[in-house]
C-alpha cells in the first residue's frame, strides 16, 4: 500500500472501499498490509542511506526511500498505489491505483 499522510485519496480508500464488508474480510484474514508512506519524512539512519539508480539522487528519508521503491519497481508515484506480493516477494497481480 503506497500511501501518504497527506494523501486524500488514500484516506478515500480506506474510508470507503475498505470498510466494506467483503473487502474488510478479505484484509483481515488473507492479506499482511504494509503501508509504505511516500511522504515520512523520518530520516534514515545513515548506513541506510543510498543513492537511487532512478534519479542518482541520495536517498535520506523512508517517504524518498519509499517513493524510489515505487518508481523503480512499478515506473509509478501516484498514491493510493496497491499490490500484491506472496510470501518470496512474488508479485501476483498487476498494481492498481485510486478507482
Amino acid at each position: 500500500d503506497f500511501t501518504g499522510y497527506a494523501c486524500a485519496n488514500c484516506r478515500k480508500m480506506e474510508e470507503n472501499v475498505w470498510p466494506k464488508p467483503e473487502v474488510l474480510e478479505r484484509l483481515k484474514n488473507d492479506f499482511v498490509i504494509a503501508s509504505l508512506y511516500v511522504d515520512d519524512k523520518k530520516e534514515l539512519p545513515k548506513d541506510k542511506q543510498y543513492k537511487s539508480t532512478y534519479d542518482d539522487e541520495i536517498k535520506v528519508t523512508v517517504g524518498e526511500k519509499n517513493t524510489d521503491l515505487q518508481i523503480t519497481k512499478f515506473n509509478s508515484n501516484a498514491q493510493p498505489y496497491y499490490f500484491i506480493v506472496d510470501a518470496e516477494g512474488k508479485q501476483l497481480i498487476n498494481p492498481v491505483g485510486y478507482t
